[in-house]
């Protein structure tokens, strides 16, 4: 889901793409005989048939105009090799400021326990980003990690530490919209919901002013992308 919306994001800004509202609606394999989508859900890694180490591996994606049967036809007749594609190259810029578009500091702790060091992870945020996208965002970094000792998917939601709500935001809303949010003060910041350190615990934190200790207090590995 997460490469899903790069791609949404990256063609949606080229006036040459004749296409409208969600571009890309599904994302399937090159590879085998099984040409259903992959569940959004799923990690990229841990697909069936994907080689992390294979830099020409590719997927294609599904779209109103080139849907699943289509992709299997060319594939079947040797004609997805003939097609000549316009290359947009983000390889070096995944993480990196776009000087083109309207970008904040968003910052996000994630703990997997309350024992566990804390991490920082500070990232730019577009007005485009949803919750969902920074969710997946911070999943990726931390899985990466091998001093985070958390395992599956690390944050399943993301949560304010201001205000009296404690509940986790909706994947589908825009960061920039959701209530509380100021997008001018870089040192604002939302905390990552882990199986260790769930709402109730935020809660239990905020309740008996406990917060500021938790996020200050406990030692933290600042993991800055944004540089």
């Amino acid at each position: 889901g997460a490469v899903r919306n790069h791609i949404n994001e990256v063609i949606s800004a080229f006036e040459d793409y004749p296409g409208e509202g969600e571009l890309c609606w599904g994302l399937i394999p090159q590879w085998g005989d099984d040409w259903d989508m992959f569940d959004d859900d799923s990690m990229l890694w841990d697909v069936p048939g994907w080689d992390p180490y294979d830099d020409e591996q590719q997927v294609c994606a599904i779209t109103e105009g080139c849907d699943s049967d289509y992709w299997a036809l060319c594939l079947g007749f040797g004609a997805i090799l003939e097609i000549e594609p316009t290359i947009i190259d983000l390889s070096e810029e995944m993480w990196s400021v776009q000087p083109d578009v309207e970008q904040h500091i968003c910052n996000v702790y994630c703990s997997s326990s309350p024992e566990a060091p804390n991490f920082l992870v500070k990232m730019w945020a577009t007005p485009t980003d949803t919750i969902g996208m920074i969710k997946s965002k911070v999943n990726e970094v931390l899985d990466a990690l091998d001093d985070y000792d958390g395992n599956g998917e690390i944050a399943w939601g993301l949560a304010p530490i201001w205000g009296e709500f404690w509940d986790f935001f909706d994947d589908d809303l825009c960061l920039f919209e959701v209530d509380g949010w100021d997008s001018a003060d870089d040192s604002q910041a939302v905390v990552a919901i882990t199986d260790g350190c769930n709402s109730e615990y935020w809660k239990w934190c905020a309740f008996f002013g406990r917060l500021d200790e938790q996020l200050d207090g406990v030692p933290t590995t600042v993991i800055d992308l944004t540089c």
